[in-house]
């Protein structure tokens, strides 16, 4: 996620308008794929 940072260091704390992307996996035994993020210090 550098490009973010470089633009936060560019625009401080205004907000920004980015694209972005969501979708939900199940597979044929109604299991749900989840993701761990590692760009978000949790």
């Amino acid at each position: 996620m550098g490009y973010i940072s470089d633009l936060r260091e560019l625009v401080g704390t205004r907000p920004l308008i980015m694209c972005g992307a969501a979708v939900i996996v199940i597979d044929h035994e109604n299991r749900l794929l989840l993701q761990l993020r590692k760009d978000n210090s949790l």
